[in-house]
């Protein structure tokens, strides 16, 4: 569910990695001022929004294990740690719950 919704939105990529950061600050001016790019602004709003909706639909439970995730990729590789199993444990679990 949670790809398919990042999927429709265009932020897939946030989940996969596809879609890293881009360069956070830019020198602008005479002054060799930092300032923050306008690129990491619009990807860092996108992470946010889809790393909200991800926080907001996890049980009290799996809290502790994304503290600390800074980007929906960091929360995305926890939950699928502690929560996907390998193919063939998979495979055998859904065959004996058959």
């Amino acid at each position: 569910m949670a790809i398919g919704l990042a999927d429709n939105q265009g932020l897939v990529g946030h989940l996969t990695g596809e879609t890293p950061p881009p360069i956070k600050f830019e020198i602008t001016g005479g002054e060799q001022t930092k300032t923050l790019s306008a690129a990491y602004i619009q990807w860092h709003s996108a992470d946010r929004l889809l790393r909200s909706w991800l926080l907001g639909t996890i049980s009290e439970e799996s809290w502790p294990l994304v503290i600390g995730s800074s980007t929906t990729r960091d929360l995305w590789e926890a939950l699928a740690d502690a929560y996907a199993q390998k193919s063939e444990e998979r495979k055998y679990v859904l065959r004996y719950q058959l």
